[in-house]
């Protein structure tokens, strides 16, 4: 009985000693693999990241928004808003093996509250798309032969996708399938997100610039289908009579043609020191903190 408790005790220690070193190894191990795994997956590896940034850059100036770049490796993002959406321009990587990883050039939308439908366009391969598991997703034809045979749309709502559809959306698609010359275009639109996905890295300032307008005219044209299924009617701001000039939504006095600022994001115009006052613009609901640069 004396022996017991010494074995018991040297037993239990030897036991200890052997999980923490077990412990050590396996924590050792599995922080090298997401380090490594981590790394990959954000690294840009482009030989010419910093002319990339430098067309990102120009591509944020003229949108009056922002680079979002988190480090020196990592690829370029613009936020900015587009009407009163805000988007996000950005490289999209995707691992592939073997042969390495895949660039994708895409700008993401915030989707319009309320949007409650499912719509997947992308080129007919079958590796191209992945099919949804969304139940009632259907796929759609639209009547245009030669698009039909080049795309693949499925949509929870087949109304909508032919609505959305039109001639001129069909031609935003096919002009972002022949920028860059690859035949590739991916349009995802969500509850959470509409985001349209170009192969390969659009590099030069007036190819963004082009690749963000058929981007923001697709949109559009979801945006307008969406509006139109809840009777929402957007009508044109009407024109200020001659002479007459708009008021301050703070001050509630008139604003000079060449005294104000806009708001970045509904562009409603402000006095220079009352939007300092506001800290922001004052249109109800709106919450934009920026103005334009530019005053006119």
């Amino acid at each position: 009985m004396e022996l017991i408790l010494p074995i018991a005790i040297f037993a239990f220690a030897i036991y200890i000693l052997g999980s923490g070193r077990r412990a050590a190894t396996w924590s050792a191990g599995s922080r090298s693999e997401w380090t490594l795994d981590s790394a990959r997956s954000r690294r840009i590896g482009d030989p010419d990241l910093d002319d990339l940034k430098r067309a990102f850059g120009r591509f944020a100036e003229e949108r009056e928004g922002r680079r979002l770049d988190r480090a020196s490796y990592e690829g370029p993002r613009v936020a900015y808003f587009h009407g009163s959406t805000r988007a996000v321009l950005s490289l999209h990587v995707v691992p592939r093996d073997p042969g390495g990883d895949e660039r994708f050039t895409q700008i993401v939308y915030a989707a319009p509250a309320g949007w409650r439908h499912r719509l997947e366009i992308g080129p007919l391969a079958p590796d191209e798309i992945v099919e949804s598991s969304l139940a009632g997703m259907v796929r759609v034809a639209t009547g245009d032969n030669d698009f039909d045979r080049r795309t693949r749309v499925l949509s929870s709502d087949l109304p909508l996708a032919r609505t959305v559809l039109d001639e001129s959306a069909r031609r935003a698609l096919s002009d972002l399938r022949d920028l860059l010359g690859n035949g590739h275009a991916h349009l995802s639109a969500s509850s959470s997100r509409i985001f349209i996905r170009k192969r390969g890295v659009v590099r030069d300032a007036p190819d963004l610039a082009l690749f963000a307008r058929l981007c923001d005219s697709l949109h559009d044209r979801l945006l307008l289908a969406w509006e139109r299924e809840n009777g929402i009617e957007i009508l044109d701001e009407a024109a200020a009579p001659a002479g007459e000039t708009s008021k301050c939504l703070v001050c509630s006095h008139p604003i000079a043609p060449d005294e104000h600022v806009r708001c970045r994001r509904c562009r409603t115009p402000h006095h220079p020191d009352c939007w300092e006052f506001n800290g922001g613009c004052a249109t109800f609901a709106c919450g934009e903190k920026h103005s334009l640069k530019e005053v006119a």
